[in-house]
């Protein structure tokens, strides 16, 4: 491993730490997943490794290797890696992040482009009773629906759209099939 001083480090931040800024403010953008200081630390620890890196291969002294045309291009490598590594750590926390949408701001569109219910209205047991009531005026083919869908949840979307296919195998039937007893069910529901 080679230690280097803090002139050295200082030679290095003048030659390299314009660049280590620009890629801490472009890892994520966004403060709450990763501050610039972080970023720029990891860098900064990059760096330390890219330098130790260069040494293990080629046996050069720091000295010696900040002028090279090849450890430019070395330890650039290594700062925009490190880039992307954090990058990818922070994209995979970035969907939940850019799909939050707040209750209150739905139901304050005024066009009624979303149609959200007040869940506080909702229970276990309203929506139980309805099911129920819903599998009492049902014909055989919707009662055997319900019961699969009831106990198979994996046949429903997080929107709440029912998976045609995989209910179509679980019913024993085609797709078709499917897709005109949810119609029925719909009719009923409109006109009850």
């Amino acid at each position: 491993m080679l230690n280097i001083t803090s002139d050295q480090w200082n030679k290095y931040s003048l030659k390299y730490s314009k660049l280590m800024w620009t890629i801490a403010h472009r890892i994520s953008g966004d403060t709450m997943t990763a501050s610039l200081e972080d970023n720029f630390s990891d860098l900064s620890i990059a760096a330390l490794e890219s330098i130790n890196g260069f040494h293990k291969k080629t046996g050069k002294s720091f000295d010696e290797m900040i002028d090279m045309k090849l450890f430019d291009q070395y330890t650039k490598t290594c700062l925009w890696t490190a880039k992307a590594r954090k990058g990818i750590k922070l994209t995979d926390k970035m969907p939940f992040r850019n799909k939050h949408i707040s209750i209150d701001q739905l139901r304050e569109d005024t066009e009624g482009n979303f149609d959200v219910a007040d869940a506080s209205s909702v229970s276990r047991y309203s929506v139980a009773s309805e099911i129920s009531e819903m599998k009492a005026k049902a014909c055989d083919k919707t009662k055997k629906l319900i019961d699969v869908l009831q106990s198979n949840s994996d046949l429903i979307s997080e929107g709440c759209n029912i998976k045609l296919k995989t209910t179509a195998k679980a019913l024993e039937t085609s797709v078709g099939e499917v897709q005109k007893i949810i119609k029925i069910v719909k009719v009923k529901n409109k006109h009850d």
